[in-house]
């Protein structure tokens, strides 16, 4: 069992990834914006979508790893986990663009 200081130490000694994250949601929230803004097909938006954020996605994704890797997870494990979890988000943002597109259609 880790002791409390042992665990403490861990969690300050792991990155931050709040910002990184954080940068990439709203990336992603912007690109659905732009989207809706310019009222573009859903197959265009798909398109367009598969290669957003990927810069900000790679930042994320190494920084979780770090953070991971320093709290002692595996690498393999932690790749898993961030892999899903940016599927979820770019699932959430395809999702919101449809929702948005359709709510704003005046029919």
């Amino acid at each position: 069992m880790i002791s409390y200081a042992l665990a403490t130490m861990m969690l300050v000694a792991a990155p931050n990834t709040a910002p990184v994250r954080q940068s990439y949601a709203r990336c992603l929230k912007e690109f659905v914006r732009e989207g809706v803004e310019k009222k573009m097909e859903v197959a265009a938006f798909s398109a367009a979508f598969d290669s957003a954020c990927r810069d900000k996605e790679a930042s994320f994704k190494n920084a979780q790893i770090s953070s991971d890797l320093a709290m002692g997870l595996k690498r393999g494990a932690s790749e898993k986990a961030i892999t899903a979890e940016i599927a979820d988000y770019r699932a959430m943002a395809k999702e919101d663009y449809e929702s948005a597109l359709k709510a704003s259609d005046p029919k």
